[in-house]
């Protein structure tokens, strides 16, 4: 290992793809800042052309006229600081649903209610999610493309025809709905469309675009944010003082004549810094989202080293839960000590909200197994079981 703490192998597959681990901050900042064009693209995997509408989604696609196109037209119109405070509104509206349930029904928190027509669109992401991993030995080993082995491929079908199906009407509807009514209040699908005047762009028509879109916000949006809030709700059963000062905060602050809004959390300090901690010790996506070398290029570089020479078509993994413990830039990583556009957002309120409306416990007040699972992103590994004791009737 050398002093920047970049490692490289060969896969030893004689026609196989080779890596990058860039396992220290050093190493991470060199890649994305001094070398970021050449790493401006992601590598293509079977699951991204079968799940990923043939790589059309932003995030998926390879860098080009397409990618900057997509880009910004995210950034621009759909995850601006304007539209997401236009959107807080339906996020206010399914939260505030979900507590009431847990307060009247006492079930496991979920928001989505599976006789609503959004279960199927559940059913079908939380599919995708660990097929979107999965390993296809074709990704390796590009001759064994006809081969499925694990029965991967063919689960990916099946469910991007699910997914397809769900993202087809959620179009129609929303496309319908334009042509037949002005609305001040428009998401993101609405705004697609507006903004994508052509048929077709770049090979790929309109519609599979705004549904492929429509997917990688999705998917990414809700499972990672989804994967935090429990790493965040078990540390603080397992923190109980934390827990206490939060809702000392949420007191002090906010009171109990009401809930907490989108507003106050700029003033709730303690809060952040727990949200932010949770960030950097439980981080969903433990291996950051994959990138290709488009040109050969140099790394590792200075006066005591040659660096290493790394050809086109690596691929870049950045260990992102080894550099967030890393002692060279937090002095004691293994402690938390509390003291960023839509997944803050949700976080924020979410967590503000349960310690707001309830006091947790765990059963038999047992600490939280914080084994970590095994996935793309970083679930836990067995599900987390919390006693909720309600509040004055008043609050709800």
């Amino acid at each position: 290992m050398s002093s920047a703490q970049v490692f490289f192998r060969d896969l030893f597959f004689p026609k196989g793809k080779k890596n990058l681990f860039a396992m220290a901050d050093k190493a991470a900042k060199e890649s994305f800042t001094t070398n970021d064009k050449v790493f401006a693209s992601g590598p293509s995997s079977r699951a991204d052309k079968i799940l990923g509408y043939n790589n059309a989604a932003f995030g998926l696609a390879p860098y080009g006229p397409l990618w900057r196109e997509m880009r910004k037209l995210s950034m621009l119109e759909i995850l601006s600081t304007g539209r997401l405070s236009d959107l807080m509104h339906v996020h206010v509206s399914e939260l505030h649903a979900g507590i009431k349930d847990l307060y009247i029904l006492g079930k496991d928190y979920n928001w989505v209610n599976p006789k609503k027509e959004a279960g199927s669109a559940i059913a079908a992401i939380k599919k995708l999610v660990p097929l979107a991993g999965a390993f296809v030995a074709s990704d390796l080993i590009p001759f064994l493309e006809w081969v499925d082995l694990q029965g991967h491929l063919s689960s990916m079908k099946q469910v991007a025809k699910e997914m397809d199906s769900v993202l087809e009407s959620w179009v129609e509807e929303h496309t319908g709905r334009l042509n037949t009514e002005a609305s001040s209040r428009q998401d993101f699908i609405d705004i697609m469309p507006t903004k994508l005047k052509d048929a077709s762009l770049f090979g790929y028509s309109r519609e599979t675009i705004i549904k492929a879109t429509v997917l990688i916000l999705i998917v990414v949006g809700s499972d990672t944010t989804s994967i935090t809030s429990t790493w965040l709700l078990s540390a603080l059963l397992n923190n109980r003082h934390v827990m206490k000062h939060a809702q000392e905060e949420l007191d002090l602050k906010v009171g109990r004549d009401r809930w907490v809004e989108q507003s106050d959390i700029q003033n709730l300090v303690y809060l952040k810094a727990i949200v932010k901690e949770t960030l950097r010790l439980c981080p969903a996506i433990p291996l950051l989202v994959p990138l290709e070398a488009m040109e050969d290029y140099h790394v590792g570089y200075h006066s005591n080293s040659p660096g290493y020479h790394i050809p086109k078509g690596t691929r870049l993994l950045v260990n992102a839960w080894k550099l967030y413990r890393g002692p060279a830039v937090w002095s004691n990583p293994e402690e938390s000590c509390p003291g960023i556009n839509m997944a803050l957002q949700m976080l924020h309120l979410t967590t503000a909200r349960l310690l707001e409306g309830f006091d947790m416990a765990t059963p038999s007040n047992s600490l939280v197994d914080m084994t970590e699972g095994i996935s793309i992103t970083m679930p836990k590994f067995t599900p987390l079981e919390v006693m909720l004791t309600r509040l004055p009737a008043e609050l709800y």
